[in-house]
């Protein structure tokens, strides 16, 4: 299936945010990559442009990009097909890197993987998948 624009969204502990830049708000994911096989957790790697609106301000803080320090382990993210809004990735950030691009200025790398690995993790041998109550 081809993709021509993917959105991405992340969750900030209550909400699903967009991961966008500029007004009018466009997709701030430049690459996207995703492997999926079988009987294996689908990963995914997102180049996200970071450039700073201030890059000579004085502090580092300020002239920090706007996705610096919003990427945090095992956040949840999802990948959405810009033109039909289906569900493409959902899973959680295993690494990310703020790195310098020559195309792109500074950039955010994200790796993810989804939760088939949790299943994979978890052994459900000999456990009764229902409780009956006899009080």
């Amino acid at each position: 299936m081809a993709v021509s624009s993917a959105e991405g969204q992340y969750w900030n502990g209550s909400a699903w945010t967009d991961i966008t830049v500029g007004s009018p708000a466009a997709s701030a994911i430049v690459a996207f990559e995703m492997e999926h096989q079988i009987s294996a957790p689908a990963t995914v790697a997102l180049t996200i442009i970071n450039r700073s609106a201030t890059p000579y301000d004085g502090t580092a803080s300020n002239a920090d990009g706007p996705f610096s320090s919003v990427f945090t382990p095992f956040m949840p993210i999802r990948i959405l097909d810009a033109d039909t809004q289906s569900i493409l990735f959902y899973g959680l950030i295993t690494d990310t890197q703020e790195v310098y691009d020559n195309q792109y200025g500074m950039i955010v790398k994200l790796k993810a993987t989804d939760h088939l690995i949790e299943l994979r993790d978890t052994t459900s041998k000999a456990k009764p998948s229902y409780k009956i109550n006899t009080a």
